[in-house]
């Protein structure tokens, strides 16, 4: 997996830190050098003059340096410096306005797609036949056709899962039809990722139903998802103890509701969308090398270490987000990254692809499209089928699990 940062920092000219930019000489910042301006502008106009220039190109300045300072924020590139907020408080904050959540919506399609254009050619190669030993398994669930395939791979155990289901969303008497697709890939045992995949259902509906009581709202759909996946993980600590210490997993999770496409992930799985060719990476990986995902280890007190050129939380973990693993006291987080796409954008012939980082070590999002959209003709499951045995046969080392939804 490439890892790539999403966003870089090169539209600003090398030697310009407008972060830490002074403003122009004539150093105002003094209360003595005020003081004496005061002084002199009381005695000779001229001086008043030249004071008045000097405290308006400073205004100017600090306006100039206000403006890219929330520029860069915007993209991540700068934040201010603050005190760290204690483990819990920071999972389960919401302080997030309608407005600020449609700017995080908007701003995650765009980092998912900067990283799909910025990630490497990799050696993906599509196998004519890709057969496995074990079938796929096929279903509906509501109006969709559903395909998974999973495959140990070279590994000793598969310890990944998947979830597929429809149920309905009851609201002030109007009924919502949800459909829930997930992939989880466990590590360190496969207890987290069952457990997750066993309970997202029930804990979003709650989380929905909590969050949209007078209706049913985009603000309220994000919060719902933040809440379900960081109670989820809190739960889990609590139920499975000593296990939730050593094991984890991550979570890529789409969710069909109220004709839009919704994406919660966590870790370095991802979502795609084959929208009748052309390629669409709707989710958003988390590795530690990451400057956003390692800024945010840092700020929960964690530290981002290089372990043999591969960088690892505390020395450890490799992803940069995931359920469990609760032994690096609060340095990963399972607040989900999320995006959300109108159905109405979504064109005929078109598939959604959730896959585990096993497929992504070896193959992009592009060529992950590109097989399911060649292979259109074929059923969900063969089509998953055909990922998972092609990553295989291009030399990928680990569990390798996928899932195709057939939208239109």
């Amino acid at each position: 997996m490439s890892g790539q940062v999403s966003l870089q920092s090169s539209s600003v000219p090398r030697g310009l830190d407008l972060a830490h930019s002074a403003a122009p000489a004539v150093h105002l910042h003094s209360p003595y050098a005020v003081s004496t301006h005061s002084t002199m502008s009381s005695l000779n106009p001229r001086n008043a003059a030249v004071t008045d220039l000097s405290d308006c190109l400073k205004n100017v300045w600090e306006a100039i340096v206000s403006f890219f300072k929330s520029l860069m924020h915007c993209f991540g590139l700068f934040s201010k410096p603050s005190e760290k907020t204690p483990e819990i408080q920071r999972e389960f904050r919401l302080h997030k306005d309608d407005y600020q959540i449609q700017r995080s919506l908007v701003e995650q399609r765009l980092r998912a797609a900067q990283q799909m254009a910025q990630e490497p050619v990799k050696q993906f190669q599509l196998q004519s036949i890709g057969l496995l030993p074990v079938q796929p398994e096929e279903m509906r669930v509501g109006n969709y056709e559903v395909g998974i395939s999973h495959f140990i791979g070279h590994r000793d155990a598969l310890e990944d899962e998947h979830l597929a289901a429809s149920f309905d969303l009851v609201i002030r008497g109007q009924h919502y039809p949800i459909q829930l697709f997930g992939i989880f890939d466990g590590h360190g045992g496969a207890t987290a990722a069952r457990y997750v995949s066993d309970n997202l259902r029930r804990k979003l509906s709650e989380a929905l139903r909590e969050f949209n009581a007078n209706g049913l709202t985009q603000a309220g759909i994000w919060k719902a998802l933040k809440m379900a996946f960081v109670r989820l993980n809190e739960d889990f600590k609590n139920l499975h103890g000593e296990t939730a210490l050593e094991q984890g997993t991550t979570a890529t999770v789409a969710m069909i509701l109220n004709n839009q496409l919704w994406t919660a992930n966590v870790g370095d799985s991802r979502t795609v969308l084959d929208n009748n060719g052309t390629a669409e990476q709707l989710s958003y990986d988390a590795k530690p090398n990451d400057p956003r995902v390692r800024r945010k280890i840092e700020n929960r007190g964690g530290k981002v270490i290089d372990v043999r050129g591969v960088d690892r939380i505390n020395g450890d973990l490799a992803v940069g987000g995931a359920f469990g693993d609760f032994r690096l006291k609060g340095a990963v987080s399972a607040r989900p990254t999320i995006t959300c796409k109108p159905l109405a954008e979504i064109q005929r012939g078109t598939h959604l692809i959730l896959c585990c980082d096993g497929v992504y070590d070896v193959a992009r999002t592009v060529d992950i499209v590109n097989a399911a959209h060649a292979n259109r003709r074929l059923s969900a499951g063969r089509i998953a089928e055909k990922i998972v045995s092609s990553a295989f046969h291009s030399n990928s080392m680990d569990n390798l699990s996928a899932m195709v939804v057939k939208i239109r």
